[in-house]
């Protein structure tokens, strides 16, 4: 009897074991478990976040960046990086549309570029490496006065955002803006990040 009560006990564990394993091994492959969490992405870490265009033509791109604000946010995701901090452009427009406008926190003021004989940039120093889990630009307009382009009218002119590290090398590129918006924002959060 004692017999027959231990191998019924035996079979138990093994059907729950085995009840243990599967449920284990569907939650892997859970179609509705999410992918891609913030432990298991890498952060771009830079200290410059630069807005430009890809030239590539080999000329001078007469689009101009006209920027209401562009936040970097960290690590937290909650604390803009890049609010009040020193900045770099290509060519100021005017001193009324001037680079600190474009990081003061007030998206109803904004950074006109010159139309360098370059490319045109904007960029934030951050003072010091940091990891980025998302960057947003405001946009000035919606109309011709877009931070993905300019004069020529609304449409993709391979806007994008470099970070870079202490000593200025592209650590991360962006994939071009391609819409036009009020707002677009980059989150380095998810498992294949793009402008929304």
């Amino acid at each position: 009897m004692a017999l027959i009560a231990a191998a019924i006990a035996g079979a138990s564990l093994c059907a729950s074991m085995s009840s243990s394993i599967a449920a284990a091994l569907m939650d892997d492959e859970d179609p509705k478990k999410p992918t891609g969490s913030k432990d298991t992405i890498k952060l771009p870490k830079g200290r410059y976040v630069r807005l430009t265009f890809d030239d590539v033509t080999g000329k001078s791109l007469k689009w101009v960046l006209i920027v209401s604000e562009l936040k970097v946010y960290g690590k937290d995701g909650t604390t803009n990086l890049a609010l009040n901090k020193p900045t770099e452009v290509s060519g100021l427009h005017s001193a009324q549309l001037p680079a600190a406008a474009g990081v003061d926190g007030n998206v109803d003021t904004f950074f006109h570029s010159l139309t360098a004989t370059d490319v045109d940039f904007f960029e934030v120093d951050l003072g010091e490496e940091v990891e980025i889990s998302k960057i947003e630009v405001f946009n000035a307009g919606t109309d011709n006065r877009m931070a993905a382009g300019g004069p020529g009218g609304p449409g993709d002119k391979g806007a994008h955002i470099e970070i870079k590290d202490a000593d200025k090398t592209v650590v991360k590129k962006t994939d071009p803006i391609k819409k036009i918006a009020n707002k677009y924002t980059y989150d380095f959060n998810v498992k294949t990040p793009k402008w929304a």
